[in-house]
């Protein structure tokens, strides 16, 4: 029973509710809105709720590196000193439920002077989601637009490309793919050329379709992936957290994988010679990573009978966690690279952060259960950002600056994120044979995860 000298103190705290409700639903009327985040992660997918406005901006204070707290602020935050923009295109039913871990990834982002913009992806073809980037990258004022992560359903564009051998008994090859430089180059011309013709003679892989790529084909932005996991939204959402949650842990220095670099090839050879030759590629030559050694010598695993070596040890060192930086470059398909499969991935860590990887097909973002996305996603993964084919092609170029390891790992130790040093390769003109086919090495190339990482010290 309450007591009626108790009515006085109810009477002033209700109405103190009433007032404190009024102010926050009205907060709905300002044009760019800070995600709050005022509840618990749902676990349902489903049960989320329409964005207030259509473009929403999160802004970070630098933070501490503490965990994250377990009732968020209700002010708004504010990068003072940010360099760089990246948005994240978030498919709409996740982006509720990801309120929290999102928050927690701008204030991260802030650290490393990156601005955060999260839109909601509602738009239906890959056309508007260009259109929507160019105006953001090309817009006044700019924000200095760096990259774009696309996070769940997305639509994607399509190409054509028409690979001619030099031999004439070996016939062209014609491959369909989703490519991602669609949205990269902002300001290059995407066409559809009057004779184009589909591989199956039925019809496009995918709509819209291009064979064509010309003018300004340098990158204005990197672009990466967080796609759906298995086909299966719960599934999604919680390997969206999975995810989030492990990038923080990184940022935060409590991920203590040594500063080095673990190098696997499907390479077979059967004499000391062959083996020398090999380890001389891999030290010097054209497969040549050694700026990213950090602490230690680098571990290179491969097949030579005289040596008595398989490449075997090389997938037990990276489930060891013996180095925070991999290249795994090996035989590949949508369901497995080299061999890591998701068998595979039940029985073994996958410790790493940076899996580098260009295998043939294993990023078919047409096929839910792509090996990508279990290296991405999967439980026993601590990868942070990995990368692959989206068809059956191989390698990354070689540039003025030397092959595409050299390229990227001078970058990496000179401190850019791995999305700068992508760009950088990329926007780098090609020599030798590889001049001849950007569209081969470039076009079919996906990257998933964060490209705003580094190498730490």
């Amino acid at each position: 029973m309450i007591k009626q000298k108790q009515f006085p103190v109810l009477l002033s705290w209700l109405l103190l509710l009433i007032v404190g409700y009024l102010l926050v639903s009205c907060s709905g009327i300002e044009e760019e809105v800070v995600i709050l985040p005022s509840e618990p992660v749902q676990s349902n997918p489903t049960e989320t709720m329409t964005p207030q406005a259509e473009m929403t901006t999160i802004k970070a204070s630098p933070t501490t590196t503490s965990a994250p707290a377990q009732s968020p602020s209700p002010a708004p935050f504010d990068c003072q000193d940010y360099q760089q923009t990246i948005i994240l295109l978030i498919q709409e039913e996740y982006l509720e439920p990801l309120t929290i871990p999102l928050d927690q990834f701008t204030q991260d982002l802030c650290q490393d002077q990156y601005q955060v913009r999260i839109k909601t992806a509602d738009f239906e073809t890959p056309e508007q989601i260009r259109s929507y980037l160019s105006d953001m990258f090309f817009g006044e004022p700019s924000d200095n637009l760096i990259g774009a992560i696309l996070i769940g359903d997305i639509p994607y564009a399509y190409q054509q490309i028409t690979i001619k051998y030099n031999s004439p008994d070996i016939p062209p090859r014609i491959q369909e793919f989703i490519s991602l430089q669609y949205y990269a180059d902002l300001d290059g011309e995407f066409m559809l050329s009057d004779d184009y013709q589909p591989v199956n003679e039925l019809a496009p892989r995918g709509e819209p379709i291009f064979d064509t790529h010309q003018g300004e084909t340098d990158w204005e932005i990197w672009i990466s992936v967080m796609p759906p996991y298995q086909g299966d939204p719960e599934l999604t959402l919680d390997a969206l957290l999975r995810y989030f949650e492990k990038n923080h842990t990184y940022r935060i220095g409590e991920i203590d994988l040594p500063r080095a670099y673990i190098h696997i090839q499907s390479y077979q050879s059967s004499t000391k010679e062959e083996y020398n030759e090999f380890i001389e590629a891999c030290l010097s030559g054209t497969l040549n990573w050694t700026d990213l050694k950090g602490e230690g010598e680098p571990q290179i695993y491969f097949g030579n009978e005289a040596m008595n070596l398989t490449d075997t040890e090389g997938y037990q060192a990276i489930s060891e966690g013996k180095a925070d930086f991999s290249i795994v470059i090996a035989h590949g398909h949508p369901g497995a690279v080299g061999q890591i499969t998701p068998p595979w991935l039940e029985e073994n860590q996958l410790a790493t952060i940076f899996f580098w990887n260009q295998s043939c097909s294993v990023g078919d973002l047409d096929n839910p259960y792509v090996i990508l996305n279990s290296i991405l996603y999967h439980p026993n993964s601590r990868v942070l950002f990995t990368s692959g084919n989206t068809t059956d092609a191989g390698g990354f170029g070689t540039n003025e600056i030397g092959p595409y390891p050299t390229s990227l790992a001078s970058a990496l130790n000179q401190g850019l994120s791995i999305g700068e040093a992508i760009l950088r390769h990329v926007n780098t003109p090609l020599v030798s044979h590889d001049a001849r086919w950007p569209e081969l090495v470039f076009g079919p190339k996906i990257f998933y995860g964060d490209l705003t990482l580094k190498l730490r010290d």
